[in-house]
């Protein structure tokens, strides 16, 4: 059981999903930094931590989105205050396989990225000219007209 009252919850993102609240980007009192993810079910009105850190540390402005029963996770800065370009997920429906990196590096930064779903697509935008698309587990990058 995670001690939630040393837990602090700083730089961190949230998401929906089936009956369940994802809180992501956590950092855990003596840990390895904003890692951690731990997940609330309404319905039972438990808290309960995601076993597997994310792979990168990340702070200040992320975001995670659920999208085709997979928790996604991009942006922010790590402890140097380097901005993360990776895109990494998990699996709802299993976590025991852990985050796994995403084939998505943005050319761009990503730390204040946002993502809106329309139909069955998802499209990043890092704030330039251009879109990244997620349609069938495929990435794509849309730039604007010059």
């Amino acid at each position: 059981m995670v001690d939630y009252i040393n837990t602090f919850f700083r730089s961190a993102s949230i998401a929906y999903h089936n009956g369940t609240i994802y809180h992501v980007g956590l950092i855990r009192h003596g840990t390895d930094g904003f890692k951690w993810t731990a997940k609330y079910e309404i319905e039972t009105n438990r808290w309960a931590t995601i076993q597997h850190p994310l792979q990168y540390i990340r702070r200040n402005e992320i975001l995670a989105f659920i999208f085709a029963d997979k928790l996604y996770v991009f942006g922010g800065t790590d402890d140097e205050d380097h901005n993360k370009t990776a895109l990494e997920s998990i699996d709802l429906s299993n976590t025991e396989g852990g985050w796994q990196k995403e084939p998505l590096t943005s050319p761009y930064p990503l730390d204040v990225a946002k993502a809106f779903i329309v139909d069955e697509r998802v499209y990043i935008c890092p704030g330039w000219s251009h879109f990244i698309e997620l349609k069938d587990e495929k990435y794509r990058l849309v730039t604007a007209p010059s």
